[in-house]
């Protein structure tokens, strides 16, 4: 790695044009390992290949359900809670076909699984976000989402982040939509049960 500055303001480079990279890092951490973490999430699939997806608060972003796993939870009940806490579903977690994990960005990895569910298995206006936020400017509470919908696996780059059209276009999808089909999902209505994160 190629840094540059003084003092406690050193910062790596790019090895190909010498511009500051966006994370500032101290002297002293600069032969530790860099930490990446792994969100786990679900990619829900119908039999029109769209994916279900949520749509972070303040952004105009589609995002697949997921988060971080807590202390010595698997990455399957990690992605069947992130799921059940931003959009209210519950997951048969024993369905799960696991993907396995992704780069996706610099610092962040992705444990993805998937579910085919049928066209009516749950109604989208019923799901619900639990996790919440404190808001920056209100000093509130905020739900982490605020949308839920079908996006069709064609159009990956006209409604998500480069990052996320990458890994979701390195899927197999023939294979995906070989799984076998889930009638139905429970939707937990009630957003009472959020925690802030």
């Amino acid at each position: 790695m190629k840094v540059a500055g003084a003092g406690k303001d050193v910062y790596p480079v790019c090895l190909r044009c010498d511009c500051r990279l966006f994370c500032r890092i101290r002297a002293t951490d600069d032969r530790r390992p860099t930490t990446v973490e792994t969100s786990c999430g679900i990619v829900l699939l119908n039999p029109r290949r769209e994916i279900f997806m949520c749509r972070a608060t303040g952004t105009h972003r589609w995002d697949l359900p997921k988060g971080i796993g807590e202390p010595h939870e698997s990455a399957r009940d990690a992605a069947v809670r992130e799921t059940w806490e931003e959009a209210g579903l519950s997951l048969p977690a024993s369905q799960l076909h696991d993907l396995g994990e992704f780069a996706y960005l610099p610092r962040k990895r992705l444990h993805l699984f998937a579910l085919r569910v049928a066209l009516e298995a749950f109604d989208v206006s019923e799901c619900r976000c639990r996790s919440t936020f404190i808001h920056a400017t209100t000093k509130r509470p905020t739900p982490e989402v605020n949308g839920y919908a079908w996006k069709p696996v064609a159009e990956l780059t006209q409604w998500c982040g480069k990052n996320m059209a990458r890994v979701l276009g390195a899927l197999r999808w023939d294979t995906l939509l070989a799984l076998p089909e889930l009638a139905s999902l429970d939707v937990d209505r009630n957003p009472t049960d959020g925690r802030t994160g």
